[in-house]
């Protein structure tokens, strides 16, 4: 009988997790999801036909910085990136062509 407590106890938590993390994406404020939407766009995706892959624009907007890559802001505010090495700068993430690309095979598999 004790284990069905420690079993159920273990239940109870797991499901207030869930619930947290419910409520926590539902109430994900609506400049983050302008953001993917947009990001979402730039990546070349239908923001009403391919909604099944935000996924990829979220991940995008959160991937970290390739090694020797920094992130800047010029004189006017916008962001922009530094490899180290090479010394080029970019307005773009380094990552976004790999993305677009990602998102392309996808689609093109039929997803």
């Amino acid at each position: 009988p004790h284990h069905k407590h420690v079993r159920d106890a273990k239940d109870a938590a797991l499901e207030m997790q869930i619930q947290a993390a419910k409520l926590k994406q539902a109430s994900m404020d609506e400049v983050t999801k302008r953001e993917v939407e947009e990001y979402a766009e730039y990546l070349g995706m239908d923001r009403e036909k391919d909604t099944h892959l935000f996924w990829i624009a979220e991940m995008a907007l959160t991937a970290p910085l390739p090694v020797g890559w920094t992130e800047h802001q010029d004189s006017s505010g916008n962001i922009f990136f530094f490899n180290r090495d090479s010394g080029m700068s970019t307005y773009e993430h380094p990552m976004d062509a790999s993305f677009k690309a990602y998102y392309a095979r996808i689609k093109a598999n039929g997803q």
